[in-house]
């Protein structure tokens, strides 16, 4: 994994700024991806497909419904789309409660860019696989993102904060 990536990985809400670089790295979608997010019925829900796929492209987490959404990013992703952006902050007008869709959205995301949830046997693994990372190693500060890394490098959606920390203890 490029170095770069490593203070994206695990963020929980867009940036307030976005570069050049970060919208085309992350926003800017291949032609197998287009297909996908063209597949939705309304503009609206392309856009926010869209933003969730760069998103968890970008953090390797899904994008909670109460997250601001930088205008600049709208227009980017408007302009990939062929569509109007939305004169929406944040994406809790589009979702309105319906959390539903929100999972939807989400799960689309991640089969759209081969990611999954993370299995049982997975689990395990990572529990052996930070027991052999803590031998002769006292300082486990660096264990959460590297605990980030790994699930990022197999396209594992990376869990909440806290369930990393049960696994740093567990090990």
């Amino acid at each position: 994994m490029d170095h770069w990536r490593l203070a994206y990985l695990g963020i929980r809400q867009v940036p307030r700024e976005l570069s050049e670089f970060e919208l085309a790295t992350f926003f800017t979608f291949s032609k197998r991806e287009r297909v996908a997010i063209d597949s939705r019925r309304t503009d609206l829900f392309r856009l926010a497909v869209a933003l969730h796929i760069g998103f968890l492209r970008m953090t390797g987490r899904p994008l909670g419904s109460y997250k601001q959404i930088p205008t600049v990013l709208w227009r980017h992703l408007g302009r990939q789309l062929n569509v109007k952006p939305p004169d929406l902050g944040t994406l809790r007008s589009l979702y309105d409660g319906n959390l539903k869709t929100l999972s939807d959205h989400q799960r689309f995301a991640r089969d759209a860019i081969n990611f999954r949830a993370i299995a049982e046997h997975q689990r395990r693994y990572v529990i052996r696989w930070l027991k052999e990372q803590l031998t002769g190693r006292p300082e486990r500060g660096q264990l959460t993102n590297d605990l980030k890394r790994w699930f990022y490098e197999h396209r594992i959606v990376i869990p909440p904060e806290r369930m990393l920390r049960q696994f740093v203890v567990q090990a």
